[in-house]
């Protein structure tokens, strides 16, 4: 609960990673941070302000992976910006 960022690059091509669970301490998620993470499908984040998303953050999308959110910040999610590229893939959640 302590971590405010995900460097870059920090879970590229983990390719066992299916689920992670970002606490809403992080503030930030670098470039290509869960890049090639093919198998990551449940994606749970506790911020209710969106994290400043880098470039490409979930590039290779695995192909029914879904991105849980605080249920009261889904739109904010949605139309933040490089998060509403992943809009068809957030979901509200009750933490």
């Amino acid at each position: 609960n302590n971590v405010i960022r995900i460097k870059g690059c920090a879970f590229q091509f983990c390719s066992s990673l299916s689920n992670i669970q970002i606490p809403n301490s992080v503030t930030s998620i670098g470039d290509w941070a869960f890049d090639g993470c093919s198998r990551l499908t449940s994606v749970y984040i506790k911020a209710t302000t969106p994290p400043t998303l880098g470039n490409d953050a979930f590039r290779s999308k695995a192909s029914n992976r879904k991105i849980y959110v605080p249920r009261a910040s889904v739109d904010t999610y949605k139309t933040a910006e490089d998060w509403s590229e992943y809009a068809d893939a957030i979901e509200p959640y009750d933490f």
